[in-house]
């Protein structure tokens, strides 16, 4: 049973309460002012209002009670005089749940506060499905708002957080491979280098590797004993998967409800609080729902992605492609110019790439571009843009870099590239090596097609030099 709050002027008659109804949490309040605060600090579930010095209070003490929204099912009890006036309590009554005259038959007034429970828990049962329904039309309409992926993620695990007063939330979205692609974090329950020792693991075994193998949900009611999510702790001691966040809460009880699609397991969408046995089967059977609403919408705005993805990005390679690579560098040329910082363009192209392709044959033609490719983005930075400019040349802008830093990577790059052995299945092993030139945007350049201009000018001469080298623009204008 729920905690009573007994609102008086009259300490003597609320002794007499608690010493009546020893069984019941009541406490006492006389101050208008802190009765909202009261009841949010100690969780009232039940107002019994004393009338009996009315002329002390007005209405406004209900409609400030009523006036939240949380408070509105709160039931209230009044007790009114023994000679009371109908008219001079109508409105009161009307606004309150029930009413008993004074003095007090305590059996009379246990019975009315059971049953005000009794209604209470319909009540909020009630409002709970219904809440719930109107949460799948809200995901429902999320769903076909956008084709955001991340927005939409992070909007179902707000709400669902949200309804079933969980501690924290995360859906995490897969490849074919079981590789996750997509993550959104509602809170980080654990230090960032652990989550992403556990985000390697999470799909080989634990809970969320139990879920996605049986594509069957989970109801964890005390992980401390469910041998799935201790299961990541049995292979790797290392990784603290009972959840220790800053405030020093544990994880304690968990769903985890695989989101499928095609028999194809998408995601997995986990629920936790530091409780034991906090969700119940009816959360669930929410999540479930919840679950099956997003599997389409996420394979659509997946694929909208991968769409997307297709269009600034070389098929092969996976690098960006020209298109793109300009709309950036002309961004960041402008840049470059406002703030009088230095960049740099580098243009490589693949030596006698005509002749991999007649000896060894197209595919692995195509191999030494992919080897080519992750060699490449392993030596730049994030700022650096790098793309596929067209055959066997690719392309990388240097944002902040002076030439003799981008003549550095080009030399990098070289090295690297030409000591890589490449593996053909039937003819075995072989090498190549790569041409580069470089430039660098100084007050001589005015346009991004001149700096490009000056770069080609520089793989031009490293060709001309005999290949396997790298040359800068300034060399070229000095001879």
């Amino acid at each position: 049973m729920g905690n009573i709050l007994f609102f008086s002027e009259s300490e003597i008659l609320y002794r007499d309460l608690i010493t009546a109804l020893p069984q019941l949490n009541i406490c006492f309040n006389s101050d208008p002012k802190e009765l909202l605060k009261i009841i949010k600090k100690k969780n009232i579930q039940l107002i019994i209002i004393d009338m009996l010095n009315v002329e002390n209070y007005d209405q406004s003490l209900i409609d400030l009670i009523r006036s939240k929204y949380i408070y509105k099912l709160l039931p209230l009890i009044l007790i009114l005089p023994l000679n009371y006036s109908l008219s001079d309590f109508e409105q009161w009554m009307l606004k309150c749940n029930d009413w008993i005259k004074y003095p007090l038959y305590i059996q009379e007034l246990k019975a009315k506060i059971l049953n005000q429970f009794k209604m209470l828990e319909i009540n909020l049962n009630l409002k709970s499905k219904l809440y719930r329904a109107d949460l799948i039309n809200s995901v429902t309409r999320i769903l076909n708002s956008t084709l955001d992926i991340d927005e939409v993620l992070n909007k179902i695990v707000e709400l669902t957080v949200d309804l079933t007063s969980a501690y924290s939330g995360s859906i995490f979205l897969l490849d074919q491979e079981g590789n996750i692609t997509h993550q959104v974090l509602s809170k980080q329950y654990v230090s960032q280098d652990i989550q992403n020792q556990i985000l390697k693991k999470i799909m080989s075994y634990g809970l969320a590797g139990w879920v996605y193998k049986s594509q069957e949900p989970a109801l964890v009611n005390d992980t401390r004993k469910d041998i799935r999510w201790l299961d990541v702790k049995k292979h790797d001691n290392s990784v603290n998967v009972s959840g220790i966040n800053k405030s020093k809460k544990e994880i304690r009880s968990a769903i985890c409800m695989p989101i499928i699609r095609r028999n194809i397991v998408l995601g997995i969408f986990t629920l936790h609080h530091t409780s034991p046995e906090h969700f119940t089967d009816d959360d669930l059977d929410l999540l479930k729902q919840i679950t099956d609403q997003s599997s389409l919408s996420i394979e659509n705005a997946r694929l909208f992605g991968q769409v997307q993805q297709m269009a600034i990005t070389d098929y092969l390679t996976g690098l960006y492609n020209r298109r793109l690579f300009f709309t950036l560098a002309e961004q960041e040329f402008f840049k470059s110019k406002r703030f009088q910082e230095p960049l740099s363009l580098l243009i490589m192209d693949i030596d006698h790439f005509k002749q991999v392709n007649d000896n060894y044959g197209h595919d692995c033609g195509d191999q030494v571009l992919q080897v080519v490719s992750r060699l490449m983005k392993k030596l730049i930075r994030r700022s650096d843009v790098l793309a596929r400019y067209g055959g066997e040349e690719f392309i990388i802008l240097m944002p902040k870099t002076e030439l003799s830093g981008a003549y550095k990577l080009a030399e990098r790059i070289r090295v690297q590239i030409e000591n890589y052995e490449m593996k053909d299945k039937s003819k075995g092993s072989f090498n190549i090596t790569v041409s580069l030139g470089v430039a660098c945007a100084d007050g001589h350049v005015e346009s991004l097609p001149d700096l490009v201009t000056n770069a080609d000018q520089a793989l031009y001469r490293a060709k001309k030099k005999g290949r396997n080298n790298t040359e800068k623009f300034q060399t070229l204008e000095k001879q």
